[in-house]
């Protein structure tokens, strides 16, 4: 699975505002996580021999080439593995 989010860095002001929150108020706990913008998976692959690659693409809905740029985070899950005889 391909998750893009957008970068830490964009939320900057946010952050700000919220450690000023926390001056007015201690208890006040500060969290902030990357913003999803798309999420996509990927074809699964048929065959793949001992120790080989195979090449896949993958189009994320929603996600455009920025000057800010864009987090992706991988995840692996599910996977099955078979050992096929020649």
């Amino acid at each position: 699975m391909f998750t893009v989010y957008k970068p830490l860095y964009a939320k900057h002001d946010e952050y700000i505002e919220q450690l000023r929150e926390r001056e007015k108020k201690p208890n006040v706990f500060v969290w902030l996580s990357p913003d999803e913008i798309g999420r996509a998976q990927a074809p699964t692959i048929m065959r793949l021999a001992l120790k080989g690659r195979e090449h896949f693409k993958v189009t994320v809905p929603n996600v455009a080439q920025t000057k800010e740029g864009v987090m992706v985070a991988l995840s692996f899950s599910g996977e099955r593995y078979q050992l096929l005889p020649f």
